[in-house]
């Protein structure tokens, strides 16, 4: 039996395999810019034929459901609701942000993950490893950079945090914020890329997988692949314009 993990929120599409023991199989990322849409379905044939595996194997999906692009997040959100409906699975959906980060994990230290998006804001989450389990110490949404960084550092002083390490193409950026402030944490950029790692995904979403499996009932794994959405931490700039026209505000009715 395999799991399946997926990711195209980001540049990379990244994509996983593993079974239900917590082993992982494969795990691949390109960086091929623009062609998610292309090369995703053949990548996954390709990954579970290497694998020995056939799609009929596939027990649980898990995938990253932003932030990032409208388009991007999508592509993996569809092909994983497409493919947990069809073969009747559980499909689970795990941050992006928080599977960005997972790899940089270390005791005594917070995890901020930063990406760009634009207009002076950034997507953040902040995460720390504790007694083995990954949490989020500062939640995830979308912010101005000056608000993200003074944030950080304030819960990372608040936990007895030594250091700060910073992901993302936002990191240089909030680390000259950092240092502007003149915080007494010392602040190292990780990885200044957005590159989202599947086996990550696999390792943070196996639990839940497994979870509903021994859980839902005949029936129940296809409402889960209905409820599935991207989650994208902002509107649609169309939505927001018609909002700001028709309400005066961002917020939901007048």
């Amino acid at each position: 039996m395999a799991i399946l993990a997926m990711d195209t929120s980001q540049g990379a599409l990244a994509l996983a395999c593993g079974d239900m023991d917590g082993h992982l199989l494969a795990s691949w990322t390109t960086n091929a810019q623009k062609m998610h849409a292309t090369l995703l379905n053949p990548l996954i044939d390709e990954m579970l034929s290497a694998c020995k595996l056939d799609v009929s194997d596939v027990k649980g999906i898990i995938v990253g459901d932003g932030p990032g692009s409208y388009t991007g997040v999508r592509m993996a959100v569809t092909a994983a609701k497409v493919l947990a409906f069809t073969l009747k699975v559980p499909v689970v959906s795990m941050s992006s942000l928080s599977a960005a980060a997972f790899r940089a994990r270390s005791p005594q230290t917070i995890v901020a993950c930063l990406w760009d998006a634009r207009r002076n804001e950034a997507y953040v989450g902040g995460y720390h490893a504790g007694e083995g389990v990954w949490e989020c110490v500062f939640s995830e949404q979308k912010m101005p950079y000056e608000l993200a960084v003074k944030g950080l550092y304030e819960q990372a002083a608040t936990l007895g945090s030594a250091s700060l390490l910073l992901l993302g193409d936002g990191a240089v950026r909030a680390k000259e914020i950092g240092a502007s402030f003149g915080f007494d944490i010392p602040s190292f950029i990780y990885d200044d890329t957005n590159t989202v790692y599947a086996d990550a995904l696999y390792w943070l979403g196996l639990a839940s997988v497994k979870e509903r499996l021994s859980a839902k009932g005949e029936g129940e794994l296809e409402k889960d692949a209905h409820a599935l959405v991207p989650r994208y931490l902002q509107l649609a700039e169309a939505e927001a314009r018609w909002r700001i026209k028709e309400w005066g505000s961002l917020h939901d009715g007048p």
